[in-house]
């Protein structure tokens, strides 16, 4: 099917123009320039990074690949989706319970 046709039939089907604005080695930079400046506040330190829901996973896997100081990884999930995800609903947080922080300094990663 030609891209044209795509367009008649559904023109939310059709790709978006995009325009490449950080460069995948500069993202790497900066994850590794982010990870040596939590090495050097946090050394010797009680270091926990908690993820705030599941797609902060690949941006995590990077940044902990760079880590070089002890840490423990959390979990959270965070959720306000009511009616059918289009109205905003009650905001919900599961993983609390089991996180202990007490004299530990944290680091929130969040997927947004």
């Amino acid at each position: 099917m030609s891209k044209d046709l795509l367009e008649e039939q559904d023109p939310y089907l059709a790709a978006p123009q995009m325009h490449l604005m950080i460069s995948e080695e500069e993202i790497k930079e900066k994850i590794k320039a982010v990870a040596q400046e939590l090495k050097a506040g946090f050394l010797g330190h009680d270091l926990v990074i908690d993820m705030l829901m599941m797609g902060a996973v690949y941006f995590i896997a990077d940044f902990i690949r760079n880590l070089s100081v002890r840490f423990s990884l959390e979990s959270l999930h965070c959720s306000s989706y009511g009616l059918n995800g289009k109205v905003r609903g009650e905001l919900s947080i599961t993983g609390l319970e089991e996180l202990n922080l007490e004299n530990k300094h944290v680091v929130v990663v969040d997927d947004i």
